[in-house]
């Protein structure tokens, strides 16, 4: 928060405001609901690397070895896009 205001905001205040949110956070919502987003959250963060790793993977690899480094990329994209999509707490 310091970077992002420019110095404004000094990094005592900055703790100060993050941890406010987290308390209001898990105060306010669900435990398991925040998991979830979270999770969710991590598998996107995945799923952009590894849409990454789809693309790079014709540089790097010629003919066969290409085709396999795609496929299993490709697995992986359908497997996070699924828990990113329909990730759900559970209770």
């Amino acid at each position: 928060m310091t970077e992002r205001s420019a110095g404004r905001l000094g990094l005592r205040a900055s703790y100060l405001a993050i941890t406010i949110a987290a308390i209001a956070l898990v105060w306010l919502a669900d435990i398991f609901e925040i998991i979830s987003i979270a999770s969710r959250t991590f598998a996107f963060y995945y799923l952009l690397q590894t849409i990454n790793a789809w693309i790079a993977a014709e540089r790097f690899y010629r003919a066969w070895p290409c085709i396999l480094a795609r496929t299993r990329f490709g697995g992986l994209i359908v497997i996070l896009s699924f828990v990113v999509f329909f990730g759900r707490a559970v209770e």
